[in-house]
């Protein structure tokens, strides 16, 4: 028998810590005059200010700062609209990035330092002046069309802003959304994400049809093909924005009937996109990205026949049809230089032979991150603007966020596999596009790396309470976001 004081400790321990199901009916009895008090101090009472809405409102701004990055054009006062929004959210998220810092994984850490030190000795062992005066001079006609000039001043300011998207961003999605409850945000940043990419797309199109003028507003040239570049800064990043979405429309068009609708939504406004930006690169990337979805994602092999008879009859229509040469000719496809291809591959060649020569110039550290978009071709781009240690630190990066997810949450998370076959894609298109350091690029990997920090989180939690057992939570805890 136990005393009367030992019981009221017992029945204290009991209120204090209890599993999940038993806080819950706690919860749902309170009402009744013997329930034990599970009353919270409110924030309102106790004038302190509330941690939920905090953590709401820092969530809210992340959600409309993924949807303007894709907006890289729309410049107010000369910063992106979609760096405004990211700022605002880390000044009001402050409290909760710990979260973020603690769920990072190798890669990430290490892929900033490697840049940062590329930077940092540029910035102190900087290229030559000579070296960067007489830079392009393999093409003259490339200087006078591309605008290029020396910006050594600017490297450190660019690996500044690069970070934003490497570092910050990840490290801000990690702690909004990197719980194992957090999914359904997941889901919401990937629709924001896509919701801002479709605006461009449509614009892009009204501007093309004549009803709008927002490209030539924001741009301030009509390209005189007239391609078409809605609310990014260049036709290719609208393209690039298009293909990267089409797994995302899979994705969407293996859900619900609601789902179903969105994806078809988004496929129209991708397929708009990718006819107004006549990019031939993505045109082709476009048929890359929807054979990567059966790929990473198991349960889309079942679709492989489908797509496969797409790509068939859509290659006859284009091959044997007068309507299929419209369509290579859209796309720049047709082999004339009436839509002056012959002049954009002799651009791009010199480019490309100028980041090699970049590269040989400074092997270690490159020419700083200044120069990170010159090249027109991803990889030469990382070897002539960051060296052998940018280069390692970016490749090891992505391959180590694609490496985790592919070993890891991929046959589990359908989410976690459209982001893969969406950062495969931009990959692939790094071969012929240049788009590295834009922001708006790293948010399939920031979702990803908050799915490998949730996947490891279920198993940390499995593994440390045997099956049939719930971790024990504290009564204030029950309910709280994660």
């Amino acid at each position: 028998m136990l005393d009367q004081g030992t019981r009221a400790k017992h029945r204290a321990d009991n209120r204090e810590v209890q599993p999940v199901g038993a806080a819950a009916m706690s919860g749902m009895a309170s009402a009744g005059p013997s329930a034990p008090s599970t009353t919270m101090r409110t924030p309102h009472a106790s004038g302190e200010s509330s941690p939920l809405g905090r953590h709401k409102f820092f969530r809210a701004l992340l959600m409309l700062s993924v949807a303007a990055l894709p907006w890289n054009a729309v410049q107010p006062g000369g910063v992106p609209i979609g760096d405004v929004f990211l700022a605002a959210a880390v000044f009001t998220g402050t409290p909760l990035l710990m979260r973020g810092f603690s769920r990072m994984p190798a890669p990430l850490w290490l892929g900033s330092l490697l840049v940062f030190l590329s930077g940092a000795i540029c910035a102190v062992f900087p290229p030559g002046e000579h070296y960067l005066t007489s830079r392009f001079q393999l093409s003259q006609q490339l200087l006078v069309t591309l605008g290029v000039t020396p910006r050594s001043t600017a490297n450190l300011s660019s690996m500044f802003k690069y970070e934003l998207g490497l570092f910050v961003l990840p490290l801000v999605v990690l702690a909004a959304a990197g719980g194992p409850a957090a999914q359904p945000y997941r889901r919401k940043l990937v629709a924001a994400w896509s919701a801002g990419i479709f605006l461009s797309q449509a614009l892009a199109y009204s501007d093309r049809l004549g009803l709008t003028s927002v490209g030539y507003s924001l741009l301030g040239y009509n390209d005189v093909s007239g391609r078409q570049a809605g609310l990014s800064n260049q036709p290719n990043t609208l393209a690039l924005q298009s293909a990267m979405c089409l797994p995302i429309v899979l994705y969407w068009l293996a859900g619900s009937r609601a789902s179903r609708i969105r994806g078809l939504i988004l496929f129209l406004g991708c397929a708009a996109g990718l006819y107004v930006s006549e990019s031939r690169g993505a045109f082709v990337g476009a048929f890359v990205a929807l054979a990567l979805v059966p790929v990473v994602w198991p349960r889309a092999r079942a679709w492989t026949g489908r797509l496969l008879l797409l790509f068939g009859v859509a290659g006859f229509y284009v091959l044997l049809t007068s309507g299929g040469s419209k369509v290579l000719a859209a796309f720049r496809l047709s082999g004339s230089d009436t839509d002056g291809t012959a002049s954009s591959d002799y651009e791009r060649a010199a480019a490309r032979a100028q980041g090699f020569a970049d590269f040989r110039h400074a092997l270690v550290q490159g020419i700083g991150w200044g120069h990170a978009g010159d090249a027109h071709l991803l990889y030469v781009q990382l070897l002539a603007a960051g060296g052998v240690i940018g280069a390692i630190g970016v490749l090891g990066y992505l391959g180590g966020f694609v490496v985790a997810g592919w070993t890891g949450c991929r046959k589990r998370s359908a989410l976690a596999a459209t982001m893969i076959a969406s950062i495969l894609t931009w990959l692939v298109l790094g071969l012929v596009e240049n788009q590295l350091t834009d922001q708006w690029i790293y948010v399939p990997i920031c979702v990803l790396a908050a799915e490998i920090a949730a996947d490891r989180g279920r198993d940390k939690t499995a593994s440390a309470h045997p099956a049939g057992q719930l971790p024990a939570v504290r009564v204030g805890d029950v309910g709280r976001e994660e």
